[in-house]
């Protein structure tokens, strides 16, 4: 019985996938290697926030790794616009108070769990009045609490 025999040598930058090859098609799958460090990235498309707070597409043209102010998603960018202002606020509301996680004291709180929100004040009525006047800024915002 003769035997023949087929080397199938992938494209450079891929591999063979085994998984959704068959005998008779082969499959190729580019190989993907995730970043170990920031400077392993190339090139990033995304949005970013300019000093005017638009949230402007720099899809067009891509960044370098030096623009680390670019968010993948227009939804992110627009999350963490509303983060900032959140963040600003929070500080207004707080007036200095900085909260101590090593005692055993109460802790207010707005949380995102299960489609919640996290945030720290001083007290619960400050909590809820923030609650109440930045819910929306808080929806925004939920992607990155």
């Amino acid at each position: 019985m003769n035997k023949k025999e087929i080397k199938v040598i992938p494209p450079e930058g891929y591999v063979i996938d085994k998984e959704n090859s068959t005998f008779e098609c082969i499959k190729f799958k580019k190989i993907t290697q995730l970043p170990n460090k920031w400077e392993d990235l190339n090139e990033m498309q995304g949005w970013y926030i300019n000093n005017k707070s638009d949230i402007i597409d720099c899809n067009a043209k891509p960044s370098t790794i030096n623009d680390k102010n670019i968010y993948p998603t227009k939804k992110l960018a627009e999350a963490g616009l509303a983060l900032t202002q959140l963040l600003y606020l929070r500080e207004i509301y707080n007036d200095g108070w900085v909260v101590d996680w090593s005692d055993n004291s109460t802790k207010y709180c707005i949380i995102v769990y299960e489609n919640e929100y996290i945030m720290h004040f001083k007290t619960k009525e400050l909590r809820a009045l923030f609650l109440e006047n930045f819910r929306d800024l808080l929806e925004i915002a939920k992607p990155l609490l």
